[in-house]
């Protein structure tokens, strides 16, 4: 949860702003909104929930299941190579991307992705665009290489 709350508060953070207003309301502004973004994704780090819908475990049977329906060859390789996509997806579902772009661009991906009203549906397919973007390297390499990648 700290690159949720570290992309936040990076966000959050004006240096043009007045160090009155900034030590006030920074803080509690960004417990609030923290707050609010986990209340959402909490069922992700609760282990007692990894087998739910809401859980882990749904999120990446939702991304698979994506990702079976828009590139089913893609998926069929990725299969059969053996690579699950918990190996690969896990971070990105958990951390909504954080780790996997600059700064600028995660926040103005959040941006879009905390917009829409089914916000996290939204960053699956923004997984499976991650993947599509790569599927001719994809398609021709084996199991180890792919998952360097991935």
């Amino acid at each position: 949860m700290n690159e949720i709350l570290a992309t936040m508060y990076y966000a959050f953070y004006d240096v043009n702003m007045p160090q009155e207003y900034f030590l006030e309301y920074f803080e509690s502004d960004l417990f609030f909104c923290f707050n609010t973004i986990v209340s959402e994704i909490r069922d992700s780090f609760v282990r007692t929930m990894d087998n739910e819908m809401s859980g882990i475990n749904g999120k990446v049977a939702e991304f698979d299941y994506i990702m079976m329906k828009c590139d089913p060859e893609l998926h069929s390789h990725l299969a059969n190579e053996g690579l699950d996509p918990q190996y690969y997806s896990l971070r990105w579902l958990m951390l909504l991307l954080a780790q996997e772009f600059d700064m600028n661009n995660v926040i103005k991906m959040w941006d879009c992705v905390l917009a829409d009203h089914d916000r996290f549906t939204f960053v699956n397919f923004i997984c499976v665009a991650m993947v599509e973007s790569k599927r001719d390297y994809l398609l021709k390499n084996q199991f180890s290489e792919c998952l360097a990648l991935l």
